[in-house]
């Protein structure tokens, strides 16, 4: 019975020392994307740092369909092979590809329909392609 509570009060260390340093990197990951938030709005101008916040709500809303839970399911089974390893790999390849072509297109449209300088210039270099 005390090899068990043991155990136990193993578990439960282990548990807390993965929230904490979960929230660890939550936080930092957050610190440093305020500290580049700051950094680029310096260096940019207000247009091009609009243009910016326009490419990561679309850069988030992908990530998000992206990050699907196949990894943390490879991860928690017991009997990985490499049929699991490769069929997560394409599965998530295909996503990214996918994904990549719809945000490609959309921002093509928010760029030609919107007034930005960017716009005429990618204009030019769809036709030229």
């Amino acid at each position: 019975n005390t090899s068990f509570r043991l155990g136990q009060i193993s578990i439960k260390h282990q548990a807390a020392s993965g929230m904490v340093w979960t929230a660890v990197e939550r936080f930092g990951s957050q610190i440093v994307q305020f500290i580049i938030g700051i950094v680029l709005a310096r260096l940019l101008l207000p247009d091009d740092y609009g243009l910016i916040g326009m490419l990561a709500i679309f850069m988030a809303i992908s990530q998000t369909f992206l990050d699907c839970g196949f990894a943390n399911a490879l991860i928690q089974k017991k009997d990985r092979d490499e049929i699991d390893y490769s069929t997560v790999f394409y599965f998530n390849l295909a996503v990214a590809l996918i994904l990549y072509g719809i945000l490609f297109f959309l921002l093509l449209l928010l760029l030609i329909f919107t007034i930005n300088p960017y716009s005429q210039r990618l204009r030019v270099f769809t036709r030229s392609h």
